[in-house]
């Protein structure tokens, strides 16, 4: 009897250590990897290599034809002229970076990306600006310069967001820095 007894609390012991009490119910972050274009790296790179172009063609579709412009207003047709440009070099960069940050274990792609974001941030500012040499009536002048001040301003504190991302990211640091720039040993490793 005192051999069941025993048996007894060999299985209560056992069952209290696989109790739900025991297990801890929050996950190990330290084990989550990081490396590699996912998260929010990832959905920067979708941002220009899809939701950017998408964005830049419904403009287009919805844009006046410039010849209807440069009839009454030809300054504004010229400055016109020059923000299809700007942005056509925006998307174009923006294409490019995207299709960089795919390029991993190399620190380029981070610097281009940051040269690019600087660029994008005083580029649209200055298309406010421009604006200011425009020969529309004074309250539609008024009206785009505004706009584009506000545009300019957005488009400023998204870049700088962006920018941080990438001097702060871990994802980043372990993606494009972590054995960049290493020659590998004679075994093949790092």
């Amino acid at each position: 009897m005192d051999d069941i007894e025993t048996n007894d609390h060999d299985s209560a012991r056992i069952a209290e250590s696989y109790s739900p009490a025991m297990i801890s119910s929050e996950p190990d972050f330290a084990k989550v990897e990081i490396k590699g274009v996912g998260g929010w790296l990832l959905f920067f790179v979708i941002g220009q290599l899809a939701l950017r172009p998408m964005l830049f063609f419904a403009s287009l579709l919805k844009s006046k034809p410039i010849a209807d412009v440069a009839e009454r207003f030809p300054a504004t047709a010229k400055l016109i002229t020059i923000e299809a440009t700007i942005q056509i070099a925006l998307l174009v960069g923006g294409i490019l970076v995207g299709l960089a940050l795919l390029k991993t274990g190399v620190r380029w792609p981070v610097l281009l990306t940051k040269i690019y974001l600087v660029a994008n941030a005083l580029l649209n500012l200055a298309l406010a600006v421009v604006y200011f040499g425009s020969d529309l009536p004074e309250f539609t002048r008024t009206s785009l310069i505004v706009q584009g001040i506000i545009s300019g301003v957005v488009v400023t504190i998204v870049c700088f967001l962006w920018f941080l991302y990438f001097i702060r990211s871990k994802r980043v640091q372990a993606t494009y820095f972590d054995n960049a720039g290493r020659k590998p040993d004679r075994e093949g490793g790092c």
